[in-house]
């Protein structure tokens, strides 16, 4: 086993909360096993900086500059190559980094994608990516077994090895705070207007909005809603009129920044019920056992609470609409166990290295 090189990691790490918890669970693993690590990123630079000053102070871990010449340079350090995480193929964006894992490929590393989701795959393009993905690495694992299936559909055969490894969320280890200590509601919006029409993406966020203070008034006198930027560079418009919403209610309490993660998780565990549309506010309530709701945007949050055996924290806007938020406490058993099969994954990856 070689681990005197470095392992180079992919994604859009800068200001979004998920992607930024994936990147902390898989470094810490990288770290952990004696190896340096490379990241190379779609998102902020400087933002992830920020991240990687704050979470691993003591790592010497380098950023990737922009560009194909940046990475091919980079590459020549490293035995490994692999996308971190996330839905990564999808119609509204994401060609899973297939033009720069070829490159990786091609200098001689060894390729993976590590806990990936499939999203709409109608597009040519998406399902080219999809293809070329399947040829160029050695192995990918998917985080549940509908992104399985449809990659598996487009896989020629000799293609890479496909098998399932839970989201690298799974991998963290956060605070549990006793349900006594804790107090308010957090509400996660993201901007929607991507997958439904302006006015009816509005009409969703505000009704979020209304179910998050009608939810704390319930908890009682005092009860406030915080707000959980969970990307800065996506969702500042959506969470500014969450604000406006709040604070002409009466109701506003702090407004979080996804980017500090542990501060994040932190304000999460902290809270008595979790309203969100980003997926991974939503994990890391399940993993501290807060009751929370995902607003079903795209599949990816049903696929979640399917994973996790309870599927009715997954709302559409029927829920949205007449739904009470069922506020036992999530069953985290499923999670804690797939620590287990996270740890094995990063042991095979770095093991069969180049």
């Amino acid at each position: 086993m070689n681990q005197a090189r470095s392992k180079l990691i992919v994604g859009y790490y800068g200001e979004n909360f998920g992607d930024l918890l994936m990147l902390k669970s898989i470094l810490e693993r990288i770290i952990g096993a004696g190896s340096d690590a490379r990241v190379f990123t779609y998102g902020n630079r400087e933002k992830l900086r920020e991240f990687l000053d704050r979470e691993f102070p003591f790592a010497s871990i380098d950023i990737v500059p922009a560009g194909l010449a940046a990475f091919a340079k980079a590459c020549r350090k490293c035995d490994l190559a692999f996308w971190g995480g996330g839905t990564c193929f999808m119609d509204e964006g994401g060609t899973g980094g297939v033009k720069y894992l070829l490159v990786a490929r091609m200098l001689g590393l060894r390729v993976a994608y590590l806990g990936i989701g499939v999203d709409s795959q109608r597009h040519w393009k998406t399902r080219l990516c999809l293809r070329l993905a399947t040829i160029i690495a050695r192995d990918i694992y998917l985080r549940d077994p509908i992104s399985l299936a449809a990659i598996q559909a487009l896989r020629p055969k000799g293609g890479a090895r496909l098998s399932l490894v839970p989201d690298m969320a799974a991998g963290i280890e956060p605070e549990i705070v006793p349900v006594d200590a804790r107090s308010g509601v957090l509400v996660c919006l993201r901007d929607l207007t991507r997958y439904f029409p302006a006015a009816l993406a509005s009409e969703i966020n505000t009704g979020l909005c209304r179910l998050a203070v009608a939810e704390a008034r319930r908890r009682g006198q005092g009860e406030l809603v915080t707000i959980l930027v969970a990307d800065g560079e996506v969702d500042s418009c959506v969470s500014e009129r969450a604000k406006e919403h709040l604070e002409n209610s009466g109701t506003l309490g702090a407004v979080v920044s996804g980017n500090n993660v542990a501060s994040a998780i932190a304000v999460i565990a902290r809270s008595r019920c979790v309203i969100s549309s980003r997926l991974h506010v939503g994990v890391v309530a399940h993993i501290v056992g807060v009751p929370y709701v995902l607003f079903n945007y795209s599949n990816k949050n049903r696929k979640f609470c399917q994973h996790v055996q309870e599927p009715w924290r997954a709302w559409g806007r029927d829920e949205l609409a007449n739904g009470d938020i069922d506020m036992s406490i999530p069953n985290a058993d499923l999670i804690r166990a797939s620590a287990a099969r996270i740890d094995h994954v990063f042991k095979e990856l770095l093991d069969h290295a180049a």
